[in-house]
């Protein structure tokens, strides 16, 4: 499964870098679009935490830190700006198509491998994932695909404590960036146990590794946790991870029932996957049940990894297009695989060409577009207006000033390189669930200490109503919306009103 790097057969080498340089040449290709607000929200945070605020306290967002980790390392990598997500992005897309060439054979069977990061490559970058861009799940991929590789290594009753480490550790940090990770920790775990349920002494020996395994992930939780209890963070680590996030969640048994229902499990945008996942899913269940000596593949480990992926996707109760990309390495994964099975050579190479004639029409389908055309058709005008409207921003706000936004478009402050004024920088985080009265709060102090001079309004999202009168309150009292100011059909300029005792802050800034 996963091999050292040296000793790749020469051919498999040429191909791995092809496909290196086909991914990264797609990822440059798209680099200039404008940036979606996950993506945003995780950069501008990352870069407030560099800057000296402590997380939960000083800047908040709703996820573990794993994504804003990784977002802070590339900053200080290749800087604050579109160019360190493209760096991280091309990077890590290409570490995936490595790891899946190791985990689908690597050595022992590079062309195995090889398929396995051919279908990637064509995978990776699919619009109707909205695979192009860094979000959370491309890094939870590459942890998940590794984790995968070193369970299908272990065996019972044979010396596993590093395997069990590896492991451990790999699903422990993949939590840190989406908890919904623990579906596939335990989906793959039980299907580890059937699939060496005939191993002697097995209660005992897998016994002992699920408890190094879980004991790995659980102890990363708990110092995770005694590091922001230590730093005065603890009641906020909770709060926002667990008793905001169930209530975001809901019921986890009814959200993973809900991932298996006939609208989400494959939702129309992926219709052109059906004829994948027929090819992958029966494979995987007949291997299995064959259980033949020629072909040693886990597959039902593989098994336990598609039944996670739909629980995974549905366990936030949301179902965004990115979501969904938790299938890719299982789908290049299993494809690679169902072609090692079936037949002689030659069969197995009219099939692979004939499946990545398949997949390169809609890759060409997709990329034969501008990359401002392939936004637009992702997301519409939307992350192009705060972009441009992001220009204007330095008019009205000093470099060492900072701004405030009423809404979610986080592209506000990336773009013009400016400071939030609060900690919350989504507005719904303050008009609902467990905290939002405190998060209200504690929003209005930090605008009324930091006097932004401009406050820029998404008029869609958040919209007047008792629960937001409070923000609208101030926001009339100490701002005025005047018709010359630059808008665009979401967005409102507010400048600060001039007061007796001080200067005039809503003046353009030199």
């Amino acid at each position: 499964m996963v091999h050292v790097l040296f000793g790749i057969d020469r051919r498999a080498f040429a191909v791995l870098l092809l496909l290196s340089a086909i991914v990264a040449a797609a990822r440059v290709y798209t680099a200039l679009e404008p940036l979606e607000r996950d993506l945003t929200t995780y950069a501008l945070v990352a870069h407030e935490v560099l800057d000296g605020k402590p997380f939960y306290t000083g800047i908040w967002d709703n996820k573990p830190p794993g994504i804003h980790s990784v977002y802070a390392l590339a900053e200080l990598a290749f800087g604050y700006g579109p160019k360190a997500i493209a760096w991280l992005n091309t990077l890590t897309s290409l570490a995936v198509l490595w790891a899946l060439f190791f985990v689908a054979g690597g050595r022992g069977n590079w062309e195995t491998g090889c398929w396995a990061s051919a279908f990637w490559t064509l995978l990776s970058g699919s619009l109707a994932f909205e695979a192009n861009q860094p979000n959370t799940e491309l890094f939870i991929n590459l942890l998940l695909i590794l984790g995968f590789g070193v369970v299908a290594q272990l065996r019972p009753g044979r010396r596993s404590l590093g395997l069990c480490l590896t492991a451990g550790l790999l699903v422990g940090i993949a939590s840190l960036f989406k908890q919904v990770v623990v579906a596939w920790f335990l989906a793959v775990g039980v299907a580890y146990l059937i699939h060496h349920r005939k191993s002697p002494m097995f209660w005992r020996q897998t016994g002992t590794q699920a408890l190094v395994v879980s004991g790995t992930v659980g102890t990363i939780w708990l110092l995770l946790y005694g590091y922001f209890a230590a730093t005065g963070r603890g009641e906020d680590f909770i709060d926002t991870l667990f008793r905001y996030g169930l209530y975001y969640s809901g019921n986890p048994f009814q959200s993973a029932l809900m991932g298996f229902s006939s609208g989400r499990l494959i939702p129309d945008p992926l219709g052109f996957t059906i004829p994948l996942f027929l090819i992958v899913v029966p494979t995987a269940i007949w291997s299995s049940l064959e259980n033949s000596p020629t072909f040693r593949r886990p597959w039902f480990l593989l098994l336990g990894y598609i039944v996670a992926c739909p629980v995974m996707i549905a366990l936030p109760q949301r179902f965004f297009p990115h979501y969904y990309q938790l299938w890719l390495p299982v789908l290049a994964l299993g494809l690679a695989w169902s072609i090692e099975r079936f037949g002689p050579s030659k069969r197995r190479l009219v099939l692979g060409i004939s499946l990545l004639a398949f997949l390169g029409f809609f890759t060409w389908r997709d990329y034969r577009l501008s990359p401002d055309a392939i936004s637009l058709r992702k997301y519409g005008w939307q992350f192009f207006e705060i972009r441009e409207l992001s220009k204007k921003i330095p008019l009205y706000v000093g470099e060492e000033e900072p701004l405030y936004h009423w809404g979610f478009e986080t592209g506000y402050y990336f773009y013009s390189q400016r400071s939030p004024a609060s900690r919350h920088l989504w507005c719904h985080y303050l008009l609902r669930g467990p905290g939002s009265e405190k998060r209200m709060r504690e929003t209005l102090a930090d605008l009324q200490a930091a006097k932004p001079p401009l406050v820029i309004v998404d008029i869609r999202y958040c919209v007047r109503s008792p629960v937001s009168e409070p923000f609208f309150s101030w926001l009339e009292t100490h701002y005025e919306n005047r018709s010359e100011l630059p808008r665009s059909e979401n967005a409102r300029f507010w400048i600060r009103r001039s007061g007796p005792s001080e200067e005039n802050p809503g003046s353009p800034a030199d």
